[in-house]
């Protein structure tokens, strides 16, 4: 059984995991895509050498055959494929060792596609918080660019409180001055309203005379009045007795006559004076009002114009105290503008290290989806060979998957991908969808949990096909507007995943 040692020797090399120069010269095996190193040529190039044509039996070729075929279908990934019956006692321990290294590659298959999933959904935390730091960056920038913009605004306005204290203070003194020389003037009119006052109490008091003097006069005229009277009197009789006297009175009558007409006359120029004495006293006695009425006005004004005085002093002092602190609010204005031109210096460069930090974040986001995707379609690879799984285990391949899909929603944000809505929007065909409609009913169907997950897987796929029509249509605001609905669906279905793995 020479053959069958020299197999089992070499098929050892190959189950300890020896690098192919390990192997006796002349054998060579071939390098699978997917599993790593093989012996199919190893054994095509033995299954001459083991056994000569003419001692080799029938069912011996026939078991060659089947194991030959059995390592095709190893070496095409199909590692859950038992091995075949093998009738030849010599050939069964090679049957068992390739038996038990397909278990062995399998079950690393098995381990390496959950460390790939584990290592993807970390990923994709980081590929997430990334995207996250990514926007909080752009949102502070922009931020502090407002900001930026209002102590700009800020410092052109305390400039602007500068100069005008400036001018305010120049325009204070200058209304000082001429409240000085208003208060001069005031003064002048003040005084010179004093002695037209004075002037025309001395007219008042002269009215006051004249009112007396006329007063007097008209006494004079009464008795003058009545002196008239009494000669007219005295006349009269005086004719009468010179009619009793006849011819020898008549000459006294003649001057009774021209004494009656005396009388007469100045009765009448009594009357004349009384009526234009009388005239001068109302005269006398309007200009006495008036007289008066001047003087209160005078007096109120000589009151105005000193409460105007006092004003005036008011006003003065009041400029004085804005002039001094315009006086001090001009360099205090200057020292915060240029300490806001300092902070505006200071918040410029803090925007620009967030620019970088930002495109820093972008790139190194990006290069992690690169590997995330990478590490995703090798996970696949191994997923297509029929690994077998546990229902915990395909609710961990379910849960990255749909972890993935939020991913490519935040690269898309980033203008790293582009996506199809027709692609995500129906939720029963991704591997939720197929586990949920298959294993995951018949172990999990009725429970409260398993029939909320259904309507928040919907909603996830609904949510991320709106946020790419959205982006495609150029509307990246409603993108981000979606983006915390949909982690929150998100949490929601991966804790109902959580809790599905616990029951």
């Amino acid at each position: 059984m020479w053959h069958e040692s020299l197999l089992m020797e070499r098929w050892q090399f190959q189950c300890d995991g020896l690098h192919p120069s390990a192997l006796p010269e002349g054998t060579h095996p071939r390098k699978s895509e997917e599993k790593g190193w093989c012996i199919m040529g190893f054994f095509q190039k033995e299954k001459a050498a083991a056994m000569p044509a003419a001692a080799q039996s029938q069912g011996a070729a026939d078991d060659i055959r089947r194991l030959e075929q059995y390592l095709k279908t190893l070496a095409s990934g199909k590692l859950e494929t038992p091995p075949p019956q093998v009738r030849d006692a010599s050939l069964q321990p090679l049957a068992a060792a390739l038996q038990a290294f397909a278990a062995q590659q399998e079950q690393q298959a098995h381990d390496i596609t959950l460390m790939l999933n584990d290592s993807l959904a970390s990923q994709i935390h980081a590929s997430i918080m990334l995207n996250k730091l990514f926007f909080n960056l752009t949102d502070i920038a922009s931020g502090v660019q407002e900001v930026m913009s209002v102590i700009r605004t800020l410092a052109e306005s305390i400039n602007d409180i500068a100069s005008m204290s400036t001018n305010i203070a120049e325009q204070t003194n200058s209304g000082q001055t001429t409240m000085n020389a208003a208060g001069a003037t005031i003064m002048e009119m003040s005084a010179g309203n004093k002695v037209v006052g004075e002037s025309i109490g001395l007219m008042v008091q002269r009215m006051e005379t004249l009112t007396s003097s006329t007063a007097n006069i008209h006494t004079l005229v009464a008795t003058v009045n009545g002196i008239s009277e009494q000669t007219n009197l005295l006349a009269l009789n005086a004719s009468i007795e010179a009619a009793r006297a006849g011819e020898h009175g008549r000459g006294f009558a003649v001057v009774a006559e021209e004494v009656r007409k005396l009388a007469v006359q100045s009765k009448e120029s009594v009357e004349e004076i009384r009526a234009q004495l009388t005239s001068i006293q109302n005269e006398v006695k309007n200009l006495g009002g008036q007289f008066d009425s001047m003087d209160e006005t005078f007096t109120k004004n000589s009151e105005n114009i000193e409460a105007t005085e006092q004003q005036a002093g008011a006003i003065r002092d009041t400029f004085t105290d804005i002039s001094t602190a315009m006086e001090k609010l001009a360099p205090f204005a200057e020292q915060q503008s240029a300490s806001f031109e300092e902070m505006t210096a200071s918040l410029s460069q803090a925007v620009d290290n967030m620019h970088t930090a930002k495109n820093e974040s972008k790139e190194c986001n990006t290069g992690l989806f690169h590997v995330l995707m990478e590490s995703s379609a090798v996970r696949t690879n191994f997923l297509k060979n029929g690994l077998s799984l546990t229902s915990n285990e395909l609710l961990d391949l379910a849960r990255t998957d749909h972890l993935i899909w939020f991913a490519r929603i935040n690269q898309m944000l980033l203008g790293n991908l582009q996506l199809n809505s027709a692609d995500v929007i129906n939720h029963e065909t991704c591997r939720l969808g197929h586990w949920y409609s298959g294993e995951g009913r018949t172990k999990y169907g009725g429970t409260p949990v398993f029939e909320n997950l259904d309507a928040a897987h919907a909603r996830f796929h609904q949510l991320c096909a709106e946020a790419i029509d959205a982006y495609n249509n150029h509307n990246e605001y409603k993108v981000r507007s979606l983006l915390p609905e949909i982690e929150s669906v998100s949490e929601e279905v991966l804790g109902a995943l959580d809790h599905l793995k616990t029951t």
